[in-house]
């Protein structure tokens, strides 16, 4: 199932889209749908990212451990 949606966007933000739009294989609606799905991994993993932020019992591993852990000093 699908739904439509309608959006009001400023003038400079739709001229930008419009720019993105000019390749004919590639609907408005696809790059709408690129730009939120985007959106919504890139809020998921923030919003895990603060939630680790916040707990006081997540550990903390420093960089020179995880780099030693995994042996990443041998390949470069």
């Amino acid at each position: 199932m699908s739904h439509a949606i309608s959006l009001r966007l400023p003038d400079e933000l739709f001229n930008e889209f419009n720019k993105l739009c000019i390749t004919p294989d590639r609907p408005n609606s696809y790059i709408i749908k690129k730009a939120l799905q985007k959106y919504i991994a890139e809020n998921a993993d923030y919003e895990l990212a603060l939630k680790r932020l916040c707990d006081k019992d997540d550990k903390i591993i420093s960089l020179k451990k995880i780099i030693d852990k995994l042996g990443l000093y041998n390949r470069i």
